[in-house]
């Protein structure tokens, strides 16, 4: 009896931490396989490529020539319609004789379909099916243009990213299929935030659906534990008051991340701390969108780049805190990894941020969405830097119980969940 996890990939973002918590289930002795169209080393995966390879090549060059012309936007308005999933069958001979616990599923459309699973939940009744939402794609059954509309809510009427009619109408169709689907399907929907619950119960496909709401987990134990002794060697020699803090901040060149909010909060605290280059310095990642901001002008800072996991935990560590200023996010994984590592972290309320910043406690909330706020919430943090030396966070009076953030205990809750759902039709 083994947990199937179905994901379209294993690396990069959502794929990364499928194949974390296989990983990690399969270290305290769960057996544990990934189905997957992705090629890769992990041990106990299976890689399943679609049947109709040539009908799925002449589909992506249709989608492909729609999109330069203009008339689709290529990466949602294809919404998986054309695509080729694999089919039931490609599953069960990958699966063989395994009689599975749980299914479950971290994507939809692209690899597997709301009929695919239909048949599977047909094949193993007594196997709970659990949608794992690691982003807003299974609001309407693999759309990615959730947040940019509120057509997963009425069946996906007149869709925003297409500008033909028959793509609008088959798209519609196909969401109405998915809504009949779900409901024989009746997934258990696990959310990683409270804000995506709400999304969830809009949703025409998954409103009536059981959920959970678990945040995701981040590191493992080990990591968690490592970081946290690695802090209690920083903070048992004590800041000088005039030592820098330093900020991590995410470069990106999307307005729904926000670095302009961020570039404006600095300018705007530079005219009230005149020396804030000797107080704050500022390390980022990702493009080179801070690069070309002129943020250079008014503070220290050192762009790192795209970088690997393996270094982003390291640099956890040489930070004081985490900035996030996004406007629109599903997440972002940075802020669990942070909390779990015990760092501050400093984000508009965005995705999972409600759910495990505790405002003045292990981070700071800024309260509305403009440099103002940002601006506001910079300067508690250097004063609160000054006042309590690099003891940004105050673990004596933590609430919550950051093992839950770890790989480990992701799959704890998880086990909970598909126990108490097993036999549950």
């Amino acid at each position: 009896m083994s947990i199937i996890h179905v994901s379209t990939q294993v690396t990069g973002g959502a794929g990364a931490f499928t194949s974390s918590i296989h990983v990690a289930m399969r270290k305290l002795g769960l057996s544990s396989i990934i189905l997957t169209r992705e090629g890769n080393s992990l041990d106990a995966s299976v890689v399943i490529k679609p049947q109709t390879r040539i009908r799925q090549s002449l589909r992506g060059r249709w989608s492909n020539l729609l999109a330069s012309l203009g008339f689709n936007d290529n990466k949602y308005a294809v919404f998986g319609i054309e695509s080729s999933p694999v089919g039931v069958t490609d599953i069960q001979q990958a699966l063989g004789n395994e009689m599975p616990t749980a299914f479950i599923f971290y994507w939809v459309s692209w690899f597997v379909s709301f009929e695919t699973i239909h048949m599977l939940r047909k094949a193993y009744p007594k196997a709970p099916f659990v949608f794992v939402c690691l982003d807003e794609s299974f609001l309407a059954g693999g759309c990615h243009y959730s947040w940019g509309c509120a057509n997963y809510e009425n069946q996906c009427i007149n869709c925003p990213a297409t500008a033909l009619p028959y793509k609008k109408n088959q798209i519609k169709q196909e969401l109405a299929n998915r809504v009949i689907l779900s409901a024989k399907i009746n997934p258990v929907v696990v959310y990683p935030t409270t804000t995506m619950q709400l999304h969830g119960g809009k949703s025409a496909v998954l409103k009536e659906r059981r959920s959970v709401i678990i945040p995701l987990g981040a590191v493992s134990i080990r990591e968690q534990n490592k970081a946290l002794t690695d802090a209690q060697k920083i903070c048992s020699r004590e800041r000088l008051v005039n030592q820098k803090l330093s900020l991590l901040v995410r470069s990106s060149s999307e307005y729904r991340k926000g670095c302009d909010l961020f570039v404006d909060a600095i300018k705007i605290l530079n005219k009230k701390i005149p020396n804030l280059r000797e107080k704050l310095n500022v390390i980022s990642i990702g493009d080179q969108t801070l690069n070309c901001s002129q943020i250079d002008d008014y503070v220290d800072h050192k762009d790192l780049g795209f970088v690997q996991r393996k270094q982003l935990l390291s640099i956890y560590g040489m930070v004081d805190a985490l900035i996030v200023t996004s406007r629109e996010d599903a997440g972002p994984l940075m802020i669990n990894e942070c909390v779990a590592l015990g760092r501050f972290v400093i984000t508009t309320d965005i995705g999972v941020a409600k759910d495990i910043v505790k405002d003045n406690e292990n981070g700071f909330l800024i309260q509305e969405f403009t440099s103002d706020s940002v601006a506001h919430s910079l300067l508690r943090f250097l004063e609160r830097g000054e006042r309590y030396g690099n003891q940004l966070v105050d673990r004596k009076n933590q609430t919550q119980d950051i093992s839950k953030l770890t790989f480990e205990g992701y799959i704890q809750s998880l086990m909970t969940v598909i126990k108490s759902n097993q036999n549950v039709d």
